[in-house]
């Protein structure tokens, strides 16, 4: 891409309008075209959808800790008698899992800073 193609693209990121940024970002997060192909058809820059999609991806998780944690306070936990416990890792932070094993309910979802294993 040369300097005006650059410069072009930068703008267009800029002057975006909401209805086109979700476009966007939808079309980046289904994985149905390569973020590359969503960029020429957009005029944008590759930096800027893959920052989008980083972005939501980020708050949906977030949001999906959030909410598990919040439900899990008010649910009897007290049928739960075999579990599978591990770590999974988003963005290379912990997430300590919890599983029933029995119904595959998922009880346990935290996101930490660090692995105790680590320190």
């Amino acid at each position: 891409m040369n300097s005006t193609a650059i410069s072009l693209s930068l703008h267009a990121a800029r002057n975006i309008n909401a209805e086109q940024k979700k476009r966007v970002t939808l079309a980046a997060l289904t994985d149905t075209k390569t973020i590359t192909q969503i960029a020429q058809e957009n005029s944008m820059s590759r930096k800027f959808v893959r920052g989008q999609k980083t972005k939501v991806a980020d708050a949906i998780f977030n949001a999906t800790v959030k909410g598990t944690q919040a439900f899990h306070v008010t649910k009897d936990l007290s049928g739960i008698h075999v579990t599978a416990n591990d770590e999974l890792f988003h963005r290379d932070k912990p997430i300590l899992t919890g599983i029933d094993t029995r119904s595959l309910y998922s009880y346990l979802l935290i996101g930490e800073d660090h692995r105790d294993e680590d320190y």
